[in-house]
């Protein structure tokens, strides 16, 4: 899911101008920048009072929307997608962005734990600008909401694992006693005991000495 955030958009220059597949050079480029100085000058000079206000206004327009949609982009990093204006022309010729927008992916991740991560970015992107929009705010409680629903399911699958872990600890405990108590009770069926040993041992010697005995020769 996708919702935008800002009132603005970020303005994307061009690193390098070309002209008849040659890349201008900075003595033509500055010549050529002071030619359409000296123009909007010119142009500036024959405007009325009231639209050089108005130019004013839109440069101002300007300046405010750029800040407040680089401050979505840059807070919501790889989350945020390219900034859009919308643009107004002035009565110099010039265009003036007077609003626009930033792209945010609010889906929540695959984990609650990237989840809780995601929101939070998502929270400091909308709220970023000095000024945020009612849509910022609507975005950010969002975002808000998508957290409180990844923290409740984190802690309910903690739970689940504390759970099965210890059913687990609880059958091997059950399982060690189980095995320490066999041998002892093999032993007392199996082994017999030292006393027992003995008044048998004391029993056949006694019934040895009578036969031998009985089977001696009587004396002459």
């Amino acid at each position: 899911m996708v919702a935008a955030i800002g009132s603005a958009a970020t303005l994307s220059v061009a690193s390098d101008r070309f002209h008849g597949g040659r890349t201008l050079s900075a003595e033509t480029s500055a010549a050529r920048a002071g030619e359409e100085k000296k123009a909007a000058a010119s142009r500036d000079a024959e405007l009325t009072e009231e639209e050089q206000q108005r130019v004013r206004d839109l440069k101002d327009r300007d300046a405010e929307v750029r800040a407040h949609e680089q401050a979505h982009a840059s807070a919501g990093g790889t989350l945020a997608g390219a900034p859009s204006y919308q643009t107004e022309r002035g009565p110099d010729g010039r265009t003036y962005a007077v609003g626009g927008e930033v792209a945010i992916d609010v889906s929540p991740a695959r984990t609650p734990e990237a989840t809780l991560a995601k929101a939070d970015q998502i929270v400091r992107a909308a709220l970023a600008p000095a000024d945020p929009s009612s849509q910022d705010m609507r975005v950010a409680a969002a975002a808000r909401q998508m957290r409180a629903e990844a923290q409740a399911e984190l802690i309910r699958l903690q739970a689940e694992e504390q759970t099965r872990n210890t059913g687990k600890l609880s059958g091997e405990e059950s399982g060690n006693s189980a095995a320490a108590e066999t041998p002892a009770s093999e032993q007392e069926q199996t082994t017999p005991r030292t006393g027992a040993t003995a008044d048998a041992g004391f029993a056949a010697q006694r019934a040895y000495d009578a036969a031998t005995r009985l089977l001696s020769p009587l004396p002459a």
